[in-house]
């Protein structure tokens, strides 16, 4: 792969609920080894947009590509961690099963997993620190240990581009630090890394690139060029008070 080849490219995509467009004529490209955050206010689009990519909603127009083709013919290289509020967690079944799912893109349907899946799950767990509840009850985790489950299930995936919706929300500030560094490790490896993210606070910490969207893109590029005054009044409809505190 070229340095500056993307890894994600859309043209023209446009989203409708009840003839009401919640994602409308959006272009994006995302170059390998980024990380990217998505923001924007509440009921922009930024969730429907990432699973449009995804096709687990439909578009009524637009093309989507990842690495040069179509999302079925990539799906292994393509990671994606829904928002956490979208899992039955009272599915009766262990951290380790879940992460587990992470390999079956590597399986035929009547395979088994084999040594080396079993391997990647371990090494996966320990990387975003929750080997010790391996055989925990999903239902039993806090919110941040669910996150770390969705996270360490994605990397057991080892795909080149991961795609989180909100991995932020509702988890306490040690693992938020912990998911932003395993994030920031997986893009020094090459990977690629898109974020649904709310928290205006941290993007400059967390993101070297942005997409603004608020139904329509206002704008993307990299934090410094982007996340700016002017972008962030066009994108949440004017001045607004809590500007001042993100030294922008």
């Amino acid at each position: 792969m070229k340095k500056n080849e993307n890894v994600v490219e859309v043209r023209d995509l446009t989203v409708v609920y009840d003839r009401v467009p919640v994602v409308w004529n959006v272009d994006i490209e995302i170059t390998k080894g980024h990380l990217v955050g998505i923001i924007g206010p509440n009921g922009a689009g930024k969730t429907t947009l990432l699973k449009a990519l995804l096709g687990l909603t439909e578009s009524v127009s637009g093309e989507v590509s990842f690495f040069g083709d179509s999302y079925g013919n990539v799906r292994k290289r393509v990671a994606y961690v829904p928002q956490r509020d979208s899992v039955d967690w009272d599915f009766p079944t262990t951290v380790y099963d879940v992460v587990m799912m992470g390999r079956y893109t590597e399986m035929r349907f009547w395979q088994r997993p084999g040594d080396e899946d079993h391997n990647v799950v371990k090494r996966a767990l320990k990387n975003v620190g929750i080997e010790d509840l391996a055989e925990r009850r999903i239902s039993e985790l806090s919110g941040g240990q669910k996150q770390r489950v969705f996270l360490a299930r994605a990397m057991a995936q080892q795909a080149e581009l991961y795609l989180l919706d909100e991995p932020y929300a509702g988890i306490d500030v040690a693992t938020e630090k912990t998911i932003s560094d395993i994030l920031k490790d997986l893009v020094s490896k090459g990977k690629t890394v898109v974020v649904v993210h709310h928290d205006l606070s941290t993007v400059k910490e967390y993101f070297d690139s942005v997409i603004m969207l608020n139904v329509r893109k206002v704008a993307s590029g990299s934090v410094e060029e982007v996340f700016v005054r002017g972008n962030l009044e066009k994108l949440y409809g004017g001045s607004l008070p809590f500007m001042d505190n993100l030294k922008i």
